[in-house]
Protein backbone atom coordinates (compact mmCIF):
# COMPACT_ATOMS: atom_id res chain seq x y z
CA UNK A 1 0.00 0.00 0.00
CA UNK A 2 2.46 2.31 0.90
CA UNK A 3 4.53 1.67 -2.33
CA UNK A 4 1.22 2.28 -4.59
CA UNK A 5 1.37 5.92 -2.16
CA UNK A 6 4.69 6.56 -3.46
CA UNK A 7 4.51 5.95 -6.84
CA UNK A 8 1.00 8.03 -7.04
CA UNK A 9 3.22 11.32 -5.75
CA UNK A 10 5.51 11.21 -8.94
CA UNK A 11 2.58 10.51 -11.05
CA UNK A 12 1.13 13.80 -9.27
CA UNK A 13 3.87 15.83 -9.29
CA UNK A 14 3.86 15.08 -12.91
CA UNK A 15 0.22 15.95 -13.54
CA UNK A 16 1.07 19.34 -12.23
CA UNK A 17 3.48 19.79 -14.08
CA UNK A 18 1.73 18.85 -16.87
CA UNK A 19 -1.00 21.26 -15.87
CA UNK A 20 1.41 24.01 -15.91
CA UNK A 21 3.20 23.85 -18.97
CA UNK A 22 1.30 21.40 -20.86
CA UNK A 23 -0.37 24.77 -23.32
CA UNK A 24 2.48 26.16 -25.33
CA UNK A 25 1.20 27.59 -28.19
CA UNK A 26 -0.39 30.90 -29.04
CA UNK A 27 -3.74 29.60 -30.85
CA UNK A 28 -6.27 28.21 -29.28
CA UNK A 29 -5.24 25.75 -26.53
CA UNK A 30 -5.55 22.03 -27.01
CA UNK A 31 -9.48 20.81 -27.09
CA UNK A 32 -10.42 23.80 -28.66
CA UNK A 33 -10.21 26.17 -25.91
CA UNK A 34 -9.78 29.94 -25.78
CA UNK A 35 -6.81 31.63 -23.76
CA UNK A 36 -7.44 34.37 -21.66
CA UNK A 37 -4.00 34.61 -20.27
CA UNK A 38 -0.51 33.22 -20.99
CA UNK A 39 1.91 33.27 -18.18
CA UNK A 40 5.45 32.74 -19.60
CA UNK A 41 4.48 29.44 -21.40
CA UNK A 42 1.46 28.66 -19.34
CA UNK A 43 -1.61 29.73 -22.00
CA UNK A 44 -4.61 29.68 -19.38
CA UNK A 45 -7.61 28.64 -20.93
CA UNK A 46 -11.27 29.96 -20.33
CA UNK A 47 -12.32 26.88 -18.73
CA UNK A 48 -8.94 26.98 -16.50
CA UNK A 49 -10.27 30.55 -15.82
CA UNK A 50 -13.58 29.04 -14.97
CA UNK A 51 -11.87 25.82 -12.88
CA UNK A 52 -10.12 28.37 -10.15
CA UNK A 53 -13.14 30.75 -10.33
CA UNK A 54 -16.34 29.09 -9.42
CA UNK A 55 -15.13 28.06 -5.61
CA UNK A 56 -14.24 31.64 -4.93
CA UNK A 57 -16.14 34.02 -7.45
CA UNK A 58 -19.32 33.87 -5.19
CA UNK A 59 -18.03 34.42 -2.06
CA UNK A 60 -15.40 37.02 -2.95
CA UNK A 61 -16.58 38.66 -5.98
CA UNK A 62 -21.07 39.68 -5.17
CA UNK A 63 -21.08 40.61 -8.70
CA UNK A 64 -19.34 37.77 -9.91
CA UNK A 65 -19.76 37.66 -13.74
CA UNK A 66 -18.99 41.32 -13.87
CA UNK A 67 -16.01 42.03 -16.34
CA UNK A 68 -14.18 43.77 -13.12
CA UNK A 69 -14.48 41.10 -10.84
CA UNK A 70 -13.29 38.55 -13.24
CA UNK A 71 -10.34 41.11 -14.44
CA UNK A 72 -9.47 41.08 -10.53
CA UNK A 73 -9.42 37.23 -10.04
CA UNK A 74 -7.54 36.93 -13.46
CA UNK A 75 -5.02 39.19 -11.64
CA UNK A 76 -4.98 37.06 -8.93
CA UNK A 77 -4.70 33.70 -10.55
CA UNK A 78 -1.72 35.49 -12.78
CA UNK A 79 -0.04 36.44 -9.59
CA UNK A 80 -0.45 32.56 -8.09
CA UNK A 81 1.06 31.24 -11.58
CA UNK A 82 3.78 33.42 -11.49
CA UNK A 83 4.67 32.29 -8.42
CA UNK A 84 4.25 28.67 -8.87
CA UNK A 85 6.61 29.06 -11.69
CA UNK A 86 9.21 30.44 -9.76
CA UNK A 87 8.60 27.83 -7.32
CA UNK A 88 8.91 25.26 -9.90
CA UNK A 89 12.30 26.86 -11.08
CA UNK A 90 13.87 26.88 -7.39
CA UNK A 91 12.90 23.11 -7.58
CA UNK A 92 10.66 23.65 -4.14
CA UNK A 93 8.61 21.33 -6.26
CA UNK A 94 11.09 18.01 -5.72
CA UNK A 95 11.68 18.85 -2.61
CA UNK A 96 11.30 16.17 0.18
CA UNK A 97 9.22 18.26 2.56
CA UNK A 98 7.03 18.83 -0.43
CA UNK A 99 6.67 15.57 -1.62
CA UNK A 100 5.65 14.08 1.61
CA UNK A 101 2.55 17.84 1.55
CA UNK A 102 1.63 16.58 -1.73
CA UNK A 103 1.65 12.42 -0.04
CA UNK A 104 -0.31 14.57 3.01
CA UNK A 105 -2.84 16.07 0.58
CA UNK A 106 -3.51 13.07 -1.21
CA UNK A 107 -4.35 10.81 1.65
CA UNK A 108 -6.19 13.14 3.25
CA UNK A 109 -8.03 13.70 -0.05
CA UNK A 110 -8.48 9.76 -0.24
CA UNK A 111 -10.36 9.77 3.38
CA UNK A 112 -12.43 12.13 2.94
CA UNK A 113 -14.01 10.78 -0.25
CA UNK A 114 -13.93 7.15 1.33
CA UNK A 115 -15.76 8.49 4.56
CA UNK A 116 -18.23 10.77 2.42
CA UNK A 117 -19.28 7.27 0.40
CA UNK A 118 -19.43 5.16 3.65
CA UNK A 119 -21.64 7.39 5.76
CA UNK A 120 -23.90 8.27 2.90
CA UNK A 121 -24.51 4.59 2.51
CA UNK A 122 -24.48 4.27 5.79
CA UNK A 123 -27.31 7.11 6.02
CA UNK A 124 -29.43 5.87 2.94
CA UNK A 125 -29.90 2.14 5.48
CA UNK A 126 -31.10 4.28 8.37
CA UNK A 127 -34.11 5.66 8.24
CA UNK A 128 -36.37 5.22 11.46
CA UNK A 129 -36.05 7.68 14.85
CA UNK A 130 -34.89 11.10 15.28
CA UNK A 131 -32.35 12.54 13.70
CA UNK A 132 -29.64 12.53 16.26
CA UNK A 133 -30.80 9.21 16.67
CA UNK A 134 -29.92 8.19 13.09
CA UNK A 135 -26.76 9.99 13.07
CA UNK A 136 -25.80 8.39 16.48
CA UNK A 137 -26.60 4.86 14.20
CA UNK A 138 -24.56 5.86 11.68
CA UNK A 139 -21.57 6.26 13.26
CA UNK A 140 -21.65 2.89 15.18
CA UNK A 141 -22.52 1.15 11.86
CA UNK A 142 -19.07 3.85 10.64
CA UNK A 143 -17.56 2.63 13.57
CA UNK A 144 -18.14 -0.82 13.04
CA UNK A 145 -17.18 -1.17 9.86
CA UNK A 146 -13.78 0.03 10.93
CA UNK A 147 -13.31 -2.35 13.34
CA UNK A 148 -14.25 -4.65 10.47
CA UNK A 149 -11.60 -3.53 8.09
CA UNK A 150 -8.98 -3.71 11.21
CA UNK A 151 -10.23 -7.47 11.84
CA UNK A 152 -9.47 -8.28 7.87
CA UNK A 153 -5.79 -6.82 7.89
CA UNK A 154 -2.72 -8.43 8.75
CA UNK A 155 -1.39 -5.50 11.24
CA UNK A 156 1.78 -5.64 13.56
CA UNK A 157 2.89 -3.50 16.06
CA UNK A 158 6.60 -3.04 16.69
CA UNK A 159 6.45 -1.55 20.56
CA UNK A 160 10.48 -1.87 20.91
CA UNK A 161 11.09 0.66 17.86
CA UNK A 162 8.19 2.58 18.93
CA UNK A 163 10.09 3.23 22.27
CA UNK A 164 12.33 4.50 20.38
CA UNK A 165 10.93 7.08 18.74
CA UNK A 166 11.09 10.65 19.90
CA UNK A 167 8.69 13.27 19.10
CA UNK A 168 9.80 16.97 19.44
Amino acid sequence: MKRTRMLMVPALGALIFLSVYGCENNGPAPGGGKIVARINDYAMTAEDFKDEAEPVLSNKYPDADSYTAKKQLLAELITKEVLLQEAQRQNFDKDKAFMKEIERYWEQALLKLLIKKKTEELSKSVTAGSKAGRQEKVREDFDKWISGLKKNAVIKEYDENLKEVTLE
